[in-house]
């Protein structure tokens, strides 16, 4: 079933969002760092997407797995430390 967004989504840009498999794009990313946050206990993407993702992703790379919390929830389950690894990532990934 597609779902009215899906629709407009495939009408205006001409892309199946089937057809978009991001584990086969992300090893074009590298050099670049990555970094990937996700919930265990994701209910709407699986955390095995994830680490499938951190597999196929070249270095520098970086997974953050949060046990027991659910989709986009990092922030709210530990903002302290979701602020410093961003924000470290960050400095890291911007040096000049």
């Amino acid at each position: 079933m597609i779902t009215p967004a899906l629709a407009l989504l495939e009408r205006r840009t001409g892309a199946r969002l089937g057809d978009l498999r991001p584990v086969t794009a992300v090893s074009r990313i590298a050099p670049r760092p990555l970094l990937i946050i996700h919930g265990d206990a994701d209910a709407s993407v699986p955390v095995e997407h994830a680490r499938r993702l951190f597999a196929a992703a070249g270095e520098p790379r970086s997974l953050w797995t949060l046990p027991g919390v659910g989709h986009v929830g990092a922030y709210f389950a530990n903002r302290s430390g979701y602020v410093e690894r961003v924000s470290g990532f960050f400095s890291g990934a911007l040096v000049c």
